[in-house]
This record gives C-alpha cells, structure tokens and sequence, in this order.
C-alpha cells in the first residue's frame, strides 16, 4: 500500500535527520545563531498559518466532491492545527521581534 510506503521513507528520513541535517547538528551543539533562530520561527510562523488555510480549502473542496468524511477529517485537522503558529510568535518575539514584521521575501523558498 502506497500510504505505509511513504510512512516507512518519512520515518527513515525523520530517524536520520538529528545525526546528517546541518540546522539540527548546529542546534545541538549550540552553534546557531540569532539570525538563524529568527529565521526558522519566521518560517515556521508562516507555515503554521498557510496549514490552516489549507486544510480549510481541502475541507471545502471535499465538502464540493461530496467527501463528508474527508471534509471531516480536515475540520479535525484543523482544530489541532489552531494556535501552533502563536508558538512561533511567542518565541519570536521573545527574541525581541515580531512576525508581522516578517519579510515574506526572505522566507526559505
């Protein structure tokens, strides 16, 4: 089945990330920077909020392809998704900056 495929390379991926992926290496050994930590919450901020509207435009989709149950399942997703973007900004603006001051050009692409 396609789904446990890409749950076993998601999770393969997910296993090795801490030891290979230079941001996690560098925030374990304590070597980021405050440009950088700025960076990431910025990113992460923005994707927060663009997940809920996705899943808002999925639902409604799946609502329109008469898919009560898929449209179900995103209006779930939905209510766990709510409030993870004021981490980001918590954590921002501890840093002593704001995420409506988020340049939208230098979000990672």
């Amino acid at each position: 089945m396609l789904s446990a495929i890409i749950k076993r390379e998601i999770e393969f991926i997910a296993e090795r990330m801490p030891q290979e992926n230079i941001f996690f290496i560098s925030a374990n050994s304590g070597a980021l920077g405050r440009l950088e930590i700025t960076s990431y919450l910025n990113n992460i901020f923005y994707l927060f909020q663009q997940t809920v509207l996705c899943l808002h435009k999925a639902s409604r989709k799946a609502q329109d392809l008469n898919q009560p149950d898929l449209a179900n399942f995103f209006r779930a997703k939905i209510r766990e998704e709510i409030g993870h973007d004021q981490w980001a900004r918590q954590d921002l603006e501890s840093l002593g900056t704001s995420c409506e001051n988020v340049d939208m050009a230098k979000l990672s692409p």
